[in-house]
């Protein structure tokens, strides 16, 4: 699928001027627009340090950012980045002064010992779902 980018939202709708206000309310910086040929538009941004990508149509029948599905998706994805944030911070909390972890720390986790490859990664993705 191409894209190009969008340097002003406001070209977006009604849907890129509500969304890019409540980028500017959470005091993101750094958001990227995109739009495609077909009408779809989406933006990419960082929230609490996790990649945060939502896609909308650029012509919805409802035009009201602040009840729309797009909005209620848009606030679903931040719980989830939020979540997965405070899943590796609570990771490297357990972390030894060596670097590695402990039985009783990866316990409290429910991660099993010895610990199976991929578990940080996998724990976080879980932790993302679940929000």
């Amino acid at each position: 699928m191409s894209r190009a980018k969008v340097k002003n939202p406001r070209k977006l709708g009604p849907y890129g001027i509500g969304l890019a206000k409540e980028l500017k309310s959470l005091k993101v910086s750094g958001a990227q627009w995109f739009k495609n040929g077909t009408g779809h538009f989406w933006v990419e941004f960082t929230w609490l340090g996790e990649p945060v990508e939502l896609n909308f149509a650029g012509s919805p029948r409802n035009p009201c950012w602040e009840h729309s599905q797009t909005r209620s998706t848009f606030q679903k994805k931040l719980k989830s980045a939020a979540a997965r944030s405070e899943m590796r911070a609570e990771i490297e909390r357990l972390k030894t002064p060596t670097g590695g972890w402990t039985r009783d720390g990866l316990a409290t986790l429910g991660v099993p010992w010895p610990p199976p490859e991929g578990w940080e990664k996998a724990l976080v993705d879980f932790a993302g779902e679940d929000a």
